[in-house]
């Protein structure tokens, strides 16, 4: 069936060798995409003769295959984390997320202000004292 494109670019190359950008800014992230190009010819020089010709266009296309980059950050799926097997100086801490990734934890004591999301990350309290690895 007709699928609509998520852009369409026309670049004019008045320079050989220099790149020609064209941005794109409306896709989606993670989204896999292919880039078909073709390309034809200037004729002005035919044009200034007092001749009008037909570009010479490439008749077939080339092609690029390309995936988004992730720019969305995970989400921890509803209800987690949580703890189970809960004993005297052990416990499993439990997490499911909604993308692959990697997670970071870090336990406080109940009284101790929150890190931040960097600090967990590095292992460190909200004091910036480097906590014990597990």
């Amino acid at each position: 069936g007709f699928v609509t494109p998520h852009a369409v670019c026309t670049l004019v190359v008045d320079e050989v060798g220099v790149d020609k950008i064209c941005t794109v800014n409306t896709l989606i992230s993670e989204t896999m995409y292919d880039v078909h190009v073709v390309a034809e010819d200037n004729t002005n020089d035919s044009i200034t003769l007092g001749q009008s010709l037909t570009p010479n266009q490439m008749t077939t296309i080339s092609s690029v295959t390309f995936r988004t980059r992730d720019i969305t950050p995970p989400e921890l799926l509803e209800g987690t984390p949580y703890v189970t097997d809960l004993l005297g100086t052990q416990v499993d801490i439990n997490i499911e997320m909604y993308e692959e990734g990697m997670a970071f934890y870090t336990i406080l004591p109940d009284y101790a202000p929150p890190p931040t999301a960097q600090q967990v990350k590095v292992g460190i309290g909200a004091d910036m004292l480097t906590l014990p690895q597990s």
